[in-house]
């Protein structure tokens, strides 16, 4: 499901290159960048996700300065994929909302 549903394209790739990118992506930690953030962010998350816990999400809104969390109590870690009218509808409701830009 994740390669068809979000990586289309994986399929051009080994399966060893796929596991190098895995690793890197796991590895990989831009907490600390967080905060330039300088943006609206909506923070979508499955409640059920066993990759990124939802105290990692937590954690990570609390960083940005304007953050907006919701989180999706049927959801896993593809929320996108397994809830996508819940998902289509939060950012349809985000994306409209009138909010002063700040330059």
């Amino acid at each position: 499901m994740f390669f068809e549903g979000v990586y289309p394209d994986a399929k051009r790739y080994r399966p060893d290159t796929l596991l190098q990118l895995a690793a890197a992506v796991a590895h990989m930690d831009l907490t600390e960048q967080l905060a330039s953030v300088q943006c609206r962010v909506l923070m979508i998350a499955g409640e059920k996700d066993l990759v990124v816990p939802v105290a990692h999400v937590r954690a990570m809104a609390k960083r940005l300065p304007e953050a907006e969390q919701k989180l999706l109590p049927d959801a896993g870690h593809f929320p996108m994929v397994e809830a996508s009218e819940v998902v289509s509808a939060l950012l349809e409701q985000f994306l409209s909302a009138e909010k002063p830009l700040s330059v």
